[in-house]
């Protein structure tokens, strides 16, 4: 599975906060359902410092949420399955933005055609 994070200002702790307050719990109700202190859990949430990976894995299944969302991480959309396509696509992708938006004319152009 293709994954990369959704932006660079992602912070991990202000993440873990707003997952935890969707989940309508405290800081010490999170930190009693995984095992941890109070203050530890504030530190994650106030430090943007990542827990060690057995903790995560206990804190995203006590948020029901994949490590994925609590990590900031999406799946990249599915290549297209044909290559050639694919080639093009790419092509178009380093065009000049007016280059671009003639490909999409006559894209829409050829779409709209009965």
């Amino acid at each position: 599975m293709n994954m990369r994070p959704y932006k660079s200002s992602f912070n991990f702790g202000q993440n873990l906060k707003v997952l935890r307050k969707k989940r309508g719990l405290t800081q010490l109700e999170l930190a009693e359902k995984v095992g941890l202190t109070l203050r530890a859990i504030s530190y994650y949430e106030t430090e943007n410092k990542y827990p060690p990976t057995a903790l995560l894995s206990a804190i995203s299944r006590t948020l029901e949420v994949s490590m994925e969302e609590l990590l900031g991480v999406k799946k990249l959309p599915d290549l297209p399955k044909n290559g050639r396509v694919w080639r093009k696509f790419k092509t178009i992708e380093i065009m000049t933005p007016r280059k671009q938006r003639q490909v999409f004319d006559f894209i829409r152009l050829v779409k709209n055609q009965k």
